[in-house]
């Protein structure tokens, strides 16, 4: 017996939805009864305009569509597939936006002889599909070179027809494509002719480029971290079709709303300054990426949008909108930014102590520095906890502060736990949950292999004295030696000997410590990683 369960893949722009459209049309035609279904439960959906009750589905033939009957959740789909009958067509375009449980209201409705059709599954969806007996419709397009099947789209004008490409023209057109980018940002202000810009552009080689912010990987490392450690927002990573949303204020050319894209999040961004957002809008095309690049005032847009962010940065901005606007402004803007902020709230701010800003903020009631960011936070974020990252911290240019809306899950001892030499087997004495490491820091490992060299790399907050520090490894009470650091990123090695299955101590100890403003603990150095070999 034939499946009643169709289910149509392919690339973009491979007729998928233009086959539905006929064959409901041939369904209806001939006397049958067609229902239209469409996901409720994703905003990339849902904020299309015809995406409603009574709206029309189109497709890339023009004139051709299909009235939409539902625009509605999982749980309500598997309900309204109850009643229909045997001569019944349901689809189920855009399918990838149902949560996969989706797949066993198909089959069951399939199974009862209704004629399923199932456009664009998730890879979830799919996987399960195909445990089943149905109708695997696989279309295909040809590569612009006309020799192979296409693998890879790209959007060359906008985001509706797309262009196909075999690896190795998708290859070709991709670096021609990102050449040109780079030539174009290389020859505009303000270092006309020079490899010099403010900020990388995420995921493009920019070897040999000057960056004015060379932190930025640094930062987002920091919103990233925040990110899995909220319960609320791990929870919508992990979940099949809600995505968290983010959004960064003052966004330049794009990296962080782009790395936050990559993580799994739908990513927004913010500037006033439409070479920064054409650069941006321009990569997220070449790349196929679907990120919300607005060209705006920080202010006027936190102001008037309606939408709320799961999570949102902003980076050197609202001093910037205080400059020009003046301080009232900017306290607004930050006001507004984290009242529409739902969980985490990541911020760096330019004080008046820096030569730009010194004097230039009209209306400012005094010094704005760490105490009065953390005061703002504090007296305006509705915030459950505040981390700060200290400015040098792995490399950050300035002090970066971190909202959580919820507490947050502390910040395990992980580094060694991701090697498979060793096992931990206790407490980390003297690590805090930012990775800072007191004077004394003790802990217990099990070694799965013989070990023979301990590896330590760390960094040191430089300071007017930019004194060294002599740091010394224990193993089981036995000294293996010292050796002097100095400020920023350091590596020590240190040789030992500890057989396979040995359950032991390390201790390391820094003969320095030091106190950062805010902070009572006495901190003597980061702990980027700690490996045994």
């Amino acid at each position: 017996m034939a499946s009643k369960l169709s289910v149509y893949t392919g690339l973009p722009g491979t007729g998928k939805t233009t086959a539905l459209i006929n064959a409901m049309k041939s369904h209806q035609e001939s006397g049958g009864n067609v229902t239209l279904f469409l996901s409720s439960e994703h905003e990339e959906l849902t904020r299309r305009k015809n995406v409603k009750p009574g709206g029309l589905m189109g497709c890339r033939t023009i004139g051709l569509n299909f009235p939409i009957d539902f625009v509605c959740s999982t749980e309500e789909a598997s309900t309204l597939l109850a009643p229909l009958g045997q001569n019944d067509l349901a689809v189920f375009d855009e399918a990838h936006f149902f949560k996969p449980e989706i797949v066993n209201s198909w089959l069951a409705a399939s199974n009862r002889g209704i004629t399923v059709l199932v456009g664009t599954p998730s890879a979830q969806q799919l996987q399960l599909l195909r445990k089943e007996k149905i109708n695997d419709i696989i279309l295909e397009a040809k590569c612009e070179c006309g020799h192979a099947t296409a693998t890879e789209v790209v959007y060359k004008e906008n985001l509706t027809f797309p262009t196909h490409f075999c690896k190795p023209c998708h290859a070709k057109y991709m670096n021609t494509e990102i050449d040109q980018l780079l030539d174009d940002v290389k020859e505009s202000k303000p270092f006309p002719g020079e490899l010099h810009t403010y900020q990388p552009f995420y995921s493009v080689d920019m070897s040999g480029w000057q960056l004015v912010r060379g932190d930025s990987e640094a930062r987002l490392t920091i919103i990233r971290d925040a990110a899995t450690r909220c319960a609320a927002v791990s929870a919508k990573l992990k979940e099949p079709v809600s995505q968290p949303s983010f959004i960064d204020l003052g966004c330049c050319s794009g990296f962080f709303a782009d790395g936050m894209n990559e993580f799994g999040f739908r990513a927004s961004g913010v500037d006033v300054s439409g070479h920064f957002i054409e650069w941006a809008n321009r990569l997220a095309k070449i790349q196929g990426k679907q990120i919300d690049f607005v060209q705006d005032d920080a202010h006027h847009y936190m102001v008037n949008t309606e939408k709320r962010f799961d999570v949102a940065s902003t980076f050197a901005t609202v001093q910037w909108v205080m400059v020009q606007k003046g301080y009232e402004t900017g306290l607004e803007c930050f006001k507004e930014f984290f009242a529409k902020t739902d969980h985490i709230a990541v911020v760096e701010m330019g004080y008046t102590v820096e030569e730009i800003y010194k004097d230039k903020i009209d209306g400012a009631p005094g010094v704005i520095d760490k105490d009065w960011v953390l005061e703002l936070m504090k007296e305006h974020g509705d915030f459950a906890t505040i981390e700060v990252h200290h400015a040098g911290e792995n490399g950050i240019w300035r002090d970066v502060f971190v909202g959580f809306k919820e507490v947050p899950t502390p910040r395990p001892f992980r580094r060694a736990t991701e090697s498979e030499n060793v096992v931990h087997t206790s407490n980390a004495a003297g690590y805090s949950d930012d990775a800072w490491i007191a004077p004394t820091f003790e802990v217990y490992f099990k070694a799965n292999k013989r070990i023979k060299v301990i590896s330590l790399e760390g960094w040191r907050p430089n300071n007017s004295n930019n004194e060294t520090a002599v740091i010394s490894f224990r193993v089981n009470r036995t000294s293996l030696g010292s050796t002097e650091v100095n400020r920023g990123v350091f590596e020590i090695s240190q040789e030992t000997d500890i057989e396979e299955g040995e359950v032991f101590s390390l201790t390391i100890q820094c003969d320095t410590a030091e106190q950062v403003d805010g902070d009572d603990r006495e901190l003597s150095y980061l702990l980027r990683e700690l490996s045994f070999s």
